[in-house]
């Protein structure tokens, strides 16, 4: 199957703290799957609409502080034990911060595959 994704998504472990603009107000914790340039996928207990738009606070250990943001829900899958896979845009975020992030992400995937590869006398 060929990939449909403009942008590369890095596995990436931490937590999200999603608001969405629901009446009433709520809030849902949530786990993170992976993250590109353009948006994060989430995995969560609640579902949330197609569409909607979403404020949050990722934490990951690859960046000192919280990454504040806003975004749409671009994505929504059930999952088994009543999980929800989320695929959400990025609207606004600190761009420094997902810089940082990725960059980092990149440099621990290149040093795995240095690691991985054996090289054989010339």
């Amino acid at each position: 199957m060929q990939e449909r994704r403009r942008y590369i998504r890095f596995i990436i472990e931490g937590s999200a703290t999603l608001t969405p603009g629901d009446e009433p107000p709520r809030t849902i914790k949530a786990d993170l799957a992976d993250i590109s340039s353009t948006g994060v996928g989430i995995l969560a207990r609640d579902a949330l609409a197609l569409g909607s738009s979403v404020t949050f606070e990722l934490i990951t250990n690859l960046w000192n502080e919280p990454v504040l943001g806003e975004g749409r829900v671009v994505y929504i899958k059930a999952m088994p034990k009543g999980a929800f896979r989320i695929g959400m845009d990025f609207a606004a975020v600190d761009k420094a911060a997902l810089r940082g992030i990725i960059n980092r992400l990149q440099a621990e995937a290149c040093d795995q595959l240095k690691k991985k590869r054996t090289w054989q006398a010339w």
